[in-house]
């Protein structure tokens, strides 16, 4: 994901066994969902949503929910900041 806008939620306290399949399948019973960048190393994910609302709900719904072992973190992702390296 390039820019972040305001469908984009951030997912944390993933369980390293997590697929993105099963990252799909719990979150698309929300709404569509059109991408996922899923960091598995550091257990965290960056989901799309197609519409606010779906986001909106997804994090209300799942925030602190047990899933594989692990309660969930979820929130509005934030925006990257620019490097001012040269």
């Amino acid at each position: 994901m390039s820019e972040t806008t305001v469908q984009d939620v951030y997912l944390g306290n993933l369980s390293y066994d997590i697929s993105d399949e099963d990252l799909y399948e719990i979150l698309e019973q929300f709404g569509p969902v059109t991408d996922v960048n899923h960091i598995q190393k550091k257990g965290i994910a960056y989901v799309k949503f197609a519409q606010e609302e779906d986001a909106e709900m997804a994090i209300k719904s799942l925030e602190g929910v047990p899933f594989l072992g692990r309660k969930l973190i979820m929130d509005w992702a934030k925006p990257k900041k620019m490097s001012t390296r040269k």
